[in-house]
């Protein structure tokens, strides 16, 4: 005899007979969802090779510091290794200006785009460093791949505290063999390339780094 206060074990078809339906339509959303998702990774994972510009927006991994402890505590690259920093582009204003027009003082390249939202990170750290160090460093936006009148644009509604120059051709991305923005090249005093890197600096790491690039002579 059963107890009526027992409660029984439901069997197999009594699973499918009374949750068949909807584990049934739930078993295929979940399924379809899934598809979904897969389909999405494989966008997202697609999207690391797409062609310019906008491959250019992951930011890759930095580049060591001439001179400064390599992967594993070993040697770093050594100073001059770098392409020599003798260029010259032409900023909003019509002038040329480059590196080397501020000999005797470090000099702060930023390699950046108007549509690269960690670029505009970089900006902020890059103001703090001018106002930090004022006119013991120079420091030079060099936007890459586009025209004047879409950097001029962006500038007029957030303006930068120091030159904005034009490299539409990317010249300097493939100078230095980067492909990620925002990159930052240090020029020494010497105006010989200290360092090249890509990602993000916070100014205390630039402040550093520029203040050891100002005791080289000139």
């Amino acid at each position: 005899m059963s107890d009526p206060n027992a409660t029984s074990r439901p069997s197999p078809s009594d699973g499918v007979r009374r949750f068949g339906r909807p584990v049934g339509l739930w078993m295929l959303l979940s399924a379809l969802a899934g598809a979904v998702v897969g389909i999405g990774f494989e966008v997202v994972a697609a999207g690391f090779d797409l062609p310019s510009p906008w491959q250019r927006a992951l930011p890759s991994a930095g580049s060591p510091v001439a001179g400064a402890p390599g992967p594993g505590g070993g040697p770093g690259l050594p100073a001059g290794s770098y392409p020599p920093a003798d260029f010259r582009l032409t900023s909003l204003d019509g002038s040329l200006v480059g590196p080397r027009d501020f000999l005797g003082k470090p000099v702060v390249v930023e390699l950046w785009a108007t549509w690269c939202g960690p670029c505009r990170a970089q900006k902020k750290e890059l103001e703090k460093l001018q106002k930090a160090l004022g006119d013991e460093v120079v420091i030079l936006a060099v936007d890459q791949g586009e025209d004047a009148q879409t950097v001029r644009s962006y500038v007029g509604r957030d303006p930068f505290p120091y030159p904005v120059l034009l490299d539409p051709q990317q010249s300097l991305m493939q100078r230095y063999g980067v492909s990620g923005i925002p990159t930052i090249i240090v020029v020494d005093a010497r105006g010989e390339v200290a360092l090249v890197h890509t990602g993000v600096l916070d100014a205390d790491t630039l402040r550093s780094i520029v203040q050891q690039s100002q005791t080289t002579t000139v």
